[in-house]
């Protein structure tokens, strides 16, 4: 049988065949028969590298290494997407939104005070006593049916103002101001037929010369001189009272200067 003589090429092969072994008792023997072979030769030869960590198998370790599985070639199913929440309707907003084509709401305005016009009553009398005094507003016609809201009167500590609405489609009024004082919360008014009378309390017991303050101050008695002809004052008296009074005033006053002048003719 012919001899094969060892060489450090063949320790070398074998380590590295022990190196590239993957089974542990063979690794092991290959190691056990290179270092017999190294002691035999005599020289140093380097251990078995570390196999390295590749996807190649050694052929004898094929039948125990476990198949890696193949990679499918199908995709994963997608997760199903989560079903949408349900957002809970808000409640309507109870603020209303102005719209464009909304009509804008009327400005209020304030309506006028219709003007009362009044016609002035020039008819009327007066009386007194020690306590009160008494205006006579006549030629009232119907005045007895109107309702009670429809005269009204204002007494002032020196005025009076009488006001009757709708008598036969009119307003009148009778304004005085008066020459003496009087007691407004003790005055009062009342209507009869076809007049009204105003009771005035005066504010002293005493008698009253004029009943207005316009005839007060108008009306003077004039003083007489010793030897001055008292016929002479009173008609210069009667020509103011005619040139300042009112259209009945005059009327009065010239009905007496005439009959006087024609008494004075006649004598």
């Amino acid at each position: 049988m012919a001899t094969h003589e060892v060489t450090l090429d063949d320790v070398i092969e074998i380590r590295r065949l022990a190196g590239l072994t993957a089974n542990t008792f063979a690794r092991f023997r290959l190691n056990q028969l290179g270092n017999e072979l190294k002691s035999a030769v005599g020289t140093s030869v380097p251990g078995p590298s570390k196999p390295k960590k590749e996807k190649e198998t050694a052929p004898n370790d094929a039948a125990t290494a476990a198949p890696t599985p193949a990679a499918s070639s199908t995709a994963p199913a997608p997760a199903p997407a989560a079903a949408p929440v349900p957002v809970p309707a808000t409640a309507a907003s109870t603020t209303p939104t102005a719209s464009a084509s909304a009509t804008p709401a009327p400005v209020a305005t304030a309506k006028a005070t219709p003007v009362v016009r009044y016609e002035q009553m020039k008819r009327y009398a007066w009386d007194q006593t020690a306590k009160n005094v008494k205006i006579y507003a006549s030629s009232l016609d119907g005045v007895e049916s109107l309702d009670a809201e429809a005269i009204t009167t204002e007494f002032q500590p020196q005025s009076v103002k009488l006001k009757i609405h709708g008598l036969k489609g009119k307003n009148l009024v009778l304004y005085i101001e008066l020459a003496d004082k009087i007691r407004p919360g003790n005055c009062s008014h009342k209507v009869r037929a076809g007049r009204v009378v105003l009771v005035l309390r005066k504010a002293e017991d005493k008698q009253w010369e004029h009943l207005t303050k316009a005839d007060a101050a108008k009306i003077k008695v004039p003083k007489f001189e010793e030897g001055e002809d008292p016929t002479q004052g009173l008609m210069g008296m009667m020509k103011n009272m005619y040139e300042e009074g009112d259209e009945d005033t005059r009327k009065l006053i010239g009905k007496a200067m005439a009959e006087g002048r024609a008494k004075g003719g006649a004598m």
